[in-house]
C-alpha cells in the first residue's frame, strides 16, 4: 500500500500497488499543438478547477475530454498550444505534487 499526501488534499492517497505519474504530452494536429494531461483523477485533483487555472494563466482554451481511454487513464485535459511548462509549475505550485510524479512524453 502505498501513501502520499499533497497540498489540495487533507488526507493523503492510499493506493496498492504502482502510482502512475501524471503524463504531460504536447502533439501536433493539423499544424496545431494541443497539450494532453492524463492520470489526474488518480491524485484526485479537480479537472474543471485546474482548467479553469489554464484558461486564466496560459490565456488559452481548456477542455476535460472524456475519450475511449477514460478507462485507461482518467479524464485527459486538453489545452490549446504547448503548456508543458505551465502546467507543471501550476502542479507543483497550487497543488504540491512533487516532480517526480509528473512525466513529459
Amino acid at each position: 500500500c502505498t501513501e502520499v499526501a499533497f497540498a489540495h488534499l487533507e488526507q493523503p492517497i492510499r493506493i496498492n500497488g504502482h502510482i502512475s505519474p501524471i503524463e504531460i504530452e504536447c502533439v501536433d494536429r493539423n499544424r496545431k499543438r494541443q497539450t494532453f494531461i492524463r492520470y489526474l483523477d488518480t491524485y484526485q485533483i479537480d479537472l474543471s478547477e485546474l482548467c479553469k487555472r489554464i484558461r486564466q494563466g496560459a490565456s488559452v482554451s481548456a477542455v476535460i475530454n472524456e475519450t475511449d481511454e477514460t478507462r485507461r487513464t482518467g479524464r485527459i485535459v486538453m489545452a490549446q498550444g504547448n503548456q508543458i511548462s505551465f502546467v507543471i509549475r501550476v502542479l507543483k505550485d497550487d497543488y504540491g505534487v512533487p516532480g517526480k510524479f509528473i512525466k513529459e512524453t
